[in-house]
């Protein structure tokens, strides 16, 4: 950016006597240490000693900033690379060391009301006229004003530069994460992105079919990584974020199906995206019902069983057989009633109450299930039963 001084700090130039540049420059000494000692006693990190580390640093500058106003009542205002880049390089620091512009400011606030007071008593003491002392105050506020806009620059371009080395490293960590092969670069994966490896993750997924226009996620936060693309969105979220993070996957991508994994060590995030992405399919297939978000945890079985399709098709033919004989509307009701059963070992009323029935419609389809599965369903293989109704909606539901 161009340093150029307001139409008043012009104005203001055009008829500066030279001797006061010579007076100024006695003063770069003197305000220097002034500064720096306001400095230490009023920003409270320097005055907590927290940032003894840049108060060196910060003396340069000062002083250039002091020198380069001088040099503008000499010379007249013009731009002064050196000194631009010097202050952006103060703001670049800053966005480096993770903090924020606020003691920058409160130091740049400082620099002008010490400069001033310095400034008008000297000239109260020489006895400079009025008009020439407002002059130089013009020159001195526009002069600050664009040091300030330089940190700015500077911290504003490290900043927006550091986001993108982080979005150059978020995409290789995530995949590495998401990868059957374990790798031992993760931890420096995640420091390069400044995100740290918690011990246990869980992972959501959401399916975003061909043809959706995709959002860029930036409605998710930053602290879960995030792979937007076709046909299945990704994200994965430290276990104590998780239920935050769902929160705001749902408003970025309302409507689509969602699935959540249980937590897993962060180490083993692919098994979660696996089950996660296994339930959006079993979604897809009318096999976990609808609902808006799929708990993965509350339907373990299932995908358990889904995760071997040639032993599920066994455990359903074999254990479903006297069902797949009957009518479809009377294996339907049959199938809802054993499911509700076997998930309740409820009484008849009760069952009744739930399938919205007679409780001797139930009492009826109890005595038909009994006459299948006789003593099956109240022993340790009721379990298997229940599996194979569970695991096959299709076969049943109407």
């Amino acid at each position: 950016m161009t340093a150029t001084l307001q139409p008043t700090a012009r104005a203001a130039r055009a008829s500066m006597p030279p001797e006061i540049a010579r007076v100024a420059r006695t003063l770069t000494g003197p305000l220097t240490d002034l500064m720096t000692e306001v400095i230490q006693e009023r920003v409270v990190p320097f005055r907590n000693r927290q940032r003894d580390d840049l108060l060196p640093v910060l003396r340069e500058p000062i002083r250039a900033g002091i020198t380069s106003y001088i040099d503008i009542l000499e010379t007249g205002p013009g731009r002064r690379a050196d000194v631009e880049e010097r202050f952006q390089e103060v703001g670049r620091q800053e966005a480096l060391h993770g903090n924020g512009l606020e003691n920058l400011r409160a130091i740049m606030l400082i620099a002008a009301r010490s400069s001033w007071q310095v400034i008008h008593r000297r000239c109260r003491e020489l006895q400079v006229p009025d008009g020439i002392l407002g002059r130089l105050g013009d020159l001195l506020f526009a002069h600050i004003d664009n040091l300030e806009r330089q940190i700015t620059i500077g911290y504003l371009r490290t900043q927006s530069e550091l986001r993108q080395d982080t979005a150059r490293w978020r995409g290789p960590l995530l995949t590495a994460l998401l990868s059957d092969t374990r790798t031992d670069d993760l931890d420096e994966l995640a420091a390069a992105t400044g995100w740290r490896l918690p011990s246990t993750v869980r992972v959501i997924t959401v399916r975003t079919p061909s043809g959706f226009d995709l959002p860029d996620g930036s409605g998710i936060p930053d602290t879960a990584l995030v792979q937007v693309d076709h046909p299945v969105t990704t994200v994965i979220a430290a276990e104590s974020h998780a239920e935050g993070i769902l929160g705001r996957v749902l408003a970025t991508f309302a409507g689509l199906p969602v699935a959540i994994s249980w937590a897993v060590p962060v180490r083993d995030a692919a098994d979660g995206a696996r089950w996660a992405s296994r339930a959006l399919d079993l979604h897809d297939r009318g096999v976990l019902g609808c609902q808006p978000v799929i708990e993965c945890s509350e339907h373990v079985a299932t995908l358990w069983l889904h995760a071997e399709p040639l032993l599920r098709e066994r455990v359903v033919d074999h254990h479903l057989a006297p069902l797949m004989t009957e009518p479809p509307r009377s294996r339907q009701v049959l199938c809802e009633t054993l499911l509700l059963y076997l998930e309740t070992h409820g009484s008849a009323p009760a069952l009744a109450a739930h399938l919205d029935v007679h409780p001797q419609t139930v009492r009826y389809r109890l005595r038909r299930l009994r006459e299948m599965f006789g003593d099956v369903m109240d022993s340790p293989d009721a379990l298997t039963l229940l599996l194979a109704l569970r695991s096959s909606p299709g076969l049943w539901r109407g």
